[in-house]
């Protein structure tokens, strides 16, 4: 795998977004294209970020289904399909 060119283009766009995002070490773990976590960190610190962005996604799922209408062919008998 090393010796070809398989992942070359991979590898150059990977290196584009992190330049993008102005990562310059790692380890770097960026989630939801929002939060980065940077260097070796704690559990407690991957938990907290990962608990913020639950709670963000629970919270847009909520806006999302309580802007359904129940006359809107996605909902029959008060239950909307997601």
């Amino acid at each position: 795998m090393l010796e070809s060119d398989a992942y070359k283009d991979a590898v150059k766009a990977d290196m584009a977004e992190a330049k993008k995002m102005n990562i310059s070490s790692v380890p770097a773990f960026v989630f939801n294209n929002k939060y980065m976590i940077s260097g070796a960190q704690s559990e407690e610190v991957f938990m907290n970020i990962l608990n913020l962005i639950w709670n963000e996604e629970k919270e847009l799922q909520k806006l999302e289904l309580e802007g359904l209408s129940k006359n809107d062919d996605s909902c029959a008998d008060g239950v909307c399909m997601v």
